[in-house]
């Protein structure tokens, strides 16, 4: 307390609870040392912090903001006129409420605020000292540009920060609301009505839910409710406004696919306000993979099963997640990626979401070791080492600075191969793929996931360079798992070619790639079809590609491996002998080579080819040689029918280039008639 006037302390952050419950960590810390202080939030309407800080007994404002919309011009209107108005209140609650602190937790809707006390701060019209909390080790956007008006920054990590913000920054961890620790069990299972031996399995996605989580386990409801001892309570998430997702609406629309199961252990609610008493009654915690939701799990010291959203900027979750995990305080697992309703979308494999869950069920020793290494993962200390902090700009008093690092999870980070993974870009991670497939570098077995997890990611991503780099390192790295997500972008049958171009030719690319690895793959009856119909798409690489694909079945795998009949296989040649005629060289050079593999009858072979043996590009004559040479070595072609057609194809080309290609084709079919003319008849 300054003098006999009582602090006044306005908190802003929020849109998600991850955003809001800090705040809410940090209040309920400084009512109980100064119970005369006076608090105020200042948040957004219709978002997390709408309905959860009225529950907590702070009053709350509201200001207008947008998130940052990108180049966008109209967005970017919006954005300003909003940033403008909520500007303008948040100076007007300033001067009126005349906080001594201002404490703020991430999210856009700080913007307005943190940006008019600096500016109030600047005109000597307000003395409110900024404090700003960072949840993640990387800063978030919101939190980066409003560090730079902060007096302190408090932080979970140092490591990686600007110099500029580092130098104001000091390391506190994450505070954690005291409710959501050390509850009793069986007060909490009474309160909730589950038996005292109970098993129970507490599964939530944050404040708004996780799609893919809500599925996965209701999917997963048949097998668990039917052991009789397990119950699951179940978080749906709260829709909010602007949200694209309702959690609950979209359960209840899953849970209708099992009109006749049971569901008197199971516990389902949109948000758990008092969620401790969920952490106190389950066995087991089935969460994502957020700092805060990590932080309330280890201070309850609860065993998780760890989901982290793929494809979050930085990757922040996958990293969270994956520390807890190598300090054994977690089961780590991953999403992955499917086709549904005509769309490539994130999901989680219930089946290996319930066998997971039960054989922890099963093992009480793993259950515990889970437990008390979660345990260690958070200090209890936390949130008085924050107040002290911000008692500390309360009074305007030094600071002191504790060590850089608040846990050895965090410092580790870096050393962890699965960091270096996720923090190398999709262009280094497609060359070191490359290197891999050339023999430069190896790729342990036991890493593929790692990889496997980013291109999954790349998958769903709205960067179609993205996807398309997805599409080519799954074919390099023998990913056969993505084989539907293939097909599904290249087919045509979906309606109109949605995705863009070089997208649709590099699935082509990598389901060549698949391929290569995997022989199941070249005797797929739909993979030949889907070849098939890839001729038809407009994009002349796409064509090229597929034709090249084609080109690796041979006539033995049409015939041998039961993948049509006769009829099929003449209707596919026809096919290809017209793509002979397209406008493409490329497309027309494929189609040579793919004719040169498959065709079984060398006259039909000579007389596709007689057009195009004055083509007006080189390389395409080139490959009539290579195709003419795969004749002869199959025996189909006569060497001296060969050596024949051989003398009917321009032999000229015009390149700047050491070696010429079509010279060494000429030279490779030469070399062949003379290897297949010298054996005995």
């Amino acid at each position: 307390m300054k003098g006999s006037v009582p602090y006044r302390i306005l908190y802003t952050g929020g849109g998600t609870g991850g955003h809001v419950t800090p705040n809410l960590a940090m209040h309920s810390a400084l009512a109980q040392r100064h119970p005369d202080a006076q608090h105020l939030y200042v948040g957004l309407k219709g978002k997390a912090e709408a309905s959860m800080v009225p529950k907590a007994g702070i009053p709350i404002k509201f200001v207008a903001s947008r998130p940052w919309p990108g180049r966008r011009p109209w967005a970017l209107f919006l954005f300003t006129v909003a940033m403008l108005f909520g500007f303008t209140k948040s100076g007007w609650i300033l001067l009126t409420w005349r906080p001594d602190l201002v404490i703020a937790s991430g999210g856009y809707g700080t913007a307005p605020v943190i940006l008019a006390a600096a500016f109030l701060r600047k005109l000597r019209l307000s003395k409110a000292r900024i404090f700003i909390h960072e949840s993640n080790v990387v800063l978030g956007k919101m939190n980066a540009v409003a560090a730079q008006f902060a007096d302190v920054v408090g932080v979970v990590s140092k490591q990686g920060l600007p110099k500029a913000i580092r130098a104001k920054s000091i390391a506190v961890g994450y505070p954690v609301r005291p409710k959501t620790m050390g509850l009793d069990r069986a007060w909490a299972r009474d309160k909730l009505g589950i038996p005292q031996d109970a098993r129970v399995v507490f599964v939530f996605g944050g404040s708004q839910g996780a799609k893919t989580l809500n599925r996965a386990i209701v999917n997963s409801l048949p097998t668990l409710l039917g052991f009789k001892t397990v119950w699951i309570i179940h978080g749906t998430g709260k829709y909010l406004d602007g949200n694209s997702y309702n959690g609950a609406a979209d359960t209840e629309a899953q849970l209708a696919k099992f009109p006749d199961l049971a569901y008197e252990k199971y516990i389902r609610s949109d948000f758990f306000d008092d969620i401790g008493t969920q952490y106190a009654a389950a066995d087991l915690v089935i969460c994502r993979a957020g700092a805060g939701t990590l932080n309330e799990v280890c201070a309850a010291g609860m065993p998780a099963i760890v989901v982290p959203k793929i494809n979050l900027p930085g990757e922040h979750q996958a990293l969270n997640g994956h520390a807890l995990a190598s300090q054994q305080a977690a089961v780590l697992l991953l999403e992955s990626v499917t086709v549904e309703d005509g769309q490539i979308v994130d999901t989680v494999d219930h089946e290996k979401l319930t066998k997971t869950i039960v054989d922890l069920l099963c093992a009480p020793d793993k259950l515990a070791s889970l437990r008390e290494a979660a345990k260690q993962q958070y200090d209890p200390d936390v949130l008085n080492n924050i107040v002290n902090v911000l008692e500390s700009l309360l009074n305007k008093t030094p600071i002191k600075q504790g060590q850089d690092e608040t846990n050895a999870s965090e410092s580790d980070v870096s050393k962890l191969s699965f960091t270096k993974v996720l923090e190398m870009s999709s262009n280094k991670l497609d060359v070191f793929l490359r290197e891999v497939k050339s023999g430069q570098k190896t790729l342990a077995q036991e890493d593929k996931w790692m990889f496997e997890y980013k291109i999954n990611g790349y998958f769903i991503s709205s960067n179609y360079v993205l996807r398309a780099r997805a599409c080519r390192m799954a074919g390099l790295m023998g990913y056969t798992q993505a084989l539907p997500i293939l097909m599904h972008i290249f087919k045509p049958n979906r309606g109109l070619f949605k995705d863009v171009p070089i997208v649709r030719r590099d699935a082509l690319v990598g389901l060549k790639g698949l391929m290569d690895f995997d022989a199941s793959v070249r005797q797929s009856p739909e993979v030949l079809e889907g070849l098939i119909e890839a001729l038809e798409d407009p994009y002349y690489e796409a064509r090229a590609v597929a034709l090249t694909a084609i080109g690796k079945f041979s006539f033995e795998h049409f015939m041998n491996s039961g993948l049509m009949d006769q009829s099929r296989y003449v209707e596919i040649c026809t096919i290809i002998e017209s793509c002979l005629l397209d406008h493409s060289f490329e497309v027309r050079e494929a189609a040579v080579m793919a004719l040169g593999t498959i065709l079984n009858d060398g006259d039909r072979l000579i007389k596709a080819l007689i057009p195009l043996r004055f083509d007006r590009v080189w390389k395409v004559r080139a490959a009539m040689y290579l195709a003419l040479e795969s004749a002869v070595t199959r025996g189909i072609l006569k060497p001296d029918t060969a050596k024949h057609e051989m003398r009917q194809i321009l032999a000229t080309s015009i390149d700047n280039r050491p070696v010429y290609p079509m010279k060494e084709a000429a030279k490779k079919l030469s070399d062949t008639i003379k290897k297949t003319q010298s054996k005995p008849e």
